[in-house]
């Protein structure tokens, strides 16, 4: 707590005796800009409450009770209706067996709607690209396209003119397409016969409703693609953000050996980089 006041609040000279005199709502205010989870927080004030006898903390502690219950109570609903990477994966490949029996048929003639929401899974399951939101593939186009403004295929990349973070995230705008799902990709826009990537049974294209409702139908919980994302998240990107955060600890470390901050250091690197 001492060490991130020094770097993300101009307190670099900062002594340790005047970061303790600060008042208990300096210190929650502190606090409640970090990272930490809730349950640390109230930890860090119960022991700032025995430390400087100060009842003021009280007040904050009893805060910081609320917002750990509160927690806990939305933990417990969304373990309810929270389904595993596992099941995922068995999920989309028994649709994926369907659509290979549909397609060993004699007649060569697929079942659209099934194939069609095997490709729906593997847009949005994490299993074949990292899930996007909702509307990022609900108006993508495969025909009649409007470079300009639409979201489209060309070549092996996903083009995203329209997603909720287009102003600050340029960079999602072009996303690579792996070789699987490429492939998979081809072979549906050759049989798909709308204007757009993936639909609905009349045709048309998604309603963010419609959408959500059928991921739900296939999953069989009350699953969203903001629940998807966020078992991608935990799941098979954990070890990659367990690897981001020991390298943030050890930046933080040597700015405090350093006594400096990890913005100037980040600075100090870039502008080395050039």
């Amino acid at each position: 707590m001492f060490n991130y006041a020094k770097q993300h609040r101009d307190a670099e000279n900062e002594t340790l005796r005047e970061f303790f005199e600060k008042s208990p709502s300096e210190h929650y205010a502190i606090l409640m800009e970090t990272s930490k989870p809730d349950q640390s927080k109230r930890s860090i004030l119960s022991a700032l409450r025995v430390i400087s006898d100060d009842t003021d903390y009280v007040d904050y502690i009893r805060t910081m009770n609320e917002l750990v219950s509160e927690k806990y109570a939305h933990d417990q609903k969304t373990k309810k209706n929270k389904i595993s990477m596992d099941e995922i994966r068995k999920i989309e490949k028994e649709y994926r067996k369907l659509v290979a029996i549909d397609m060993s048929m004699d007649d060569k003639q697929p079942n659209l709607d099934v194939y069609n929401t095997w490709i729906l899974i593997c847009l949005t399951s994490g299993i074949y690209c990292s899930p996007r939101r909702l509307a990022d593939f609900i108006y993508m186009r495969i025909k009649n396209i409007d470079k300009a403004n639409d979201n489209y295929i060309s070549k092996q990349t996903f083009v995203f003119n329209k997603y909720k973070t287009v102003h600050s995230s340029p960079q999602s705008k072009i996303v690579p397409i792996s070789n699987e799902l490429y492939f998979i990709l081809r072979r549906w826009m050759q049989l798909n016969p709308t204007d757009y990537l993936i639909f609905q049974p009349n045709r048309q294209p998604y309603t963010p409703s419609a959408l959500t409702k059928k991921l739900q139908k296939i999953y069989g919980k009350s699953v969203s693609v903001s629940a998807i994302r966020s078992i991608y998240t935990s799941s098979v990107l954990r070890e990659d953000l367990k690897e981001v955060e020991e390298i943030n600890d050890r930046l933080e470390q040597k700015a405090a050996e350093m006594g400096t901050s990890v913005n100037m250091l980040k600075t100090v690197y870039l502008k080395e980089r050039g």
